[in-house]
């Protein structure tokens, strides 16, 4: 099942700050993960008692939020938030 890629301004600012080779690694996860979000070939992990997921590039994490729709409409795949693993500390 193909999901369409929607980034949230707040994702799209967090991704802009990351190097560029970094960046380039998440857009193309992001569009694998789009393809099959359920791809045993990406590291993806389900957030506990939370309906977002976690994918896991190199250093960097993405979160996001699979929108499952009705027949006929568009299923979503919302990339909610994109940070360094080193911001997480701090």
């Amino acid at each position: 099942m193909v999901y369409a890629l929607q980034i949230t301004k707040t994702a799209n600012k967090q991704l802009d700050k990351l190097p560029y080779k970094v960046q380039e690694q998440i857009r193309t996860s992001l569009i694998e993960l789009a393809g099959n979000p359920y791809a045993a070939s990406l590291d993806v992990k389900k957030l506990k008692n939370q309906s977002y997921y976690r994918l896991r590039v190199g250093s960097c994490r993405v979160i996001y939020e699979l929108r499952n729709r009705p027949p006929q409409k568009l299923n979503l795949l919302v990339v909610c938030a994109v940070f360094s693993s080193s911001n997480i500390l701090t």
